[in-house]
């Protein structure tokens, strides 16, 4: 009987699940150093466009004017082992084209030179736990992002934002990330501890 309790006060410390959101916005972002053009097409820029990491050196800049008119941007996070049921969101104004990159995988595509993208409602999706994605704007030309692209311990949201001409920008209007992880519960250890205090009182009058 005791060692059926046990294992149930074990089970109570390792089911609790915390839902964790990590937010990042511009001043989040770290820029490279390396912000050639190359013009976005269908299915989208090869990720080993993507600079060295040792280039992101730079702290935000949003203008995108000639003679430079490119700029790749970059966030870097972690996830826990274990974690599960990732969402994210991002949604941005962008003058004219971009594309967005997790880790070395193609997430988001918009190649079109359009008054949309830097026109309210904005380019906007979700990546939802379910590993299904919502385009909150018709703006995409491909949203090919999926959970498989993500992995414990550090991940990279890379943007790669183009002007064609003229004056451009970039703003970063809403990141998101948002994912469950199991941690012990703090009252639940408690009454563990307290559990095993018994135990060992029990143990000891055998």
């Amino acid at each position: 009987m005791i060692q059926k309790i046990a294992v149930f006060f074990l089970f109570m410390i390792v089911v609790s699940c915390h839902a964790v959101l990590v937010t990042f916005t511009n001043s989040n972002l770290a820029m490279s150093t390396n912000n050639t053009f190359y013009e976005i097409t269908s299915p989208g820029l090869s990720p080993s466009y993507i600079p060295n990491a040792s280039t992101f050196t730079l702290g935000f800049d949003g203008s995108i004017n000639d003679p430079v008119n490119a700029r790749w941007y970059r966030f870097t996070f972690n996830l826990p082992v274990g974690y599960t049921n990732l969402r994210m969101r991002i949604r941005f104004t962008v003058d004219n084209e971009a594309q967005v990159f997790v880790n070395s995988y193609i997430a988001a595509v918009e190649d079109d030179t359009v008054v949309e993208n830097f026109s309210s409602p904005y380019p906007d999706f979700q990546l939802n736990a379910n590993n299904t994605v919502t385009a909150y704007t018709s703006n995409w030309d491909s949203l090919p992002v999926n959970q498989s692209m993500f992995q414990a311990g550090q991940n990279s949201i890379f943007i790669y934002a183009t002007d064609n001409g003229g004056a451009g920008g970039f703003d970063l209007l809403l990141g998101e990330i948002e994912y469950n992880v199991v941690v012990p519960e703090q009252n639940n250890l408690i009454l563990f501890a307290c559990f095993a205090m018994i135990l060992l009182i029990h143990l000891k009058k055998k």
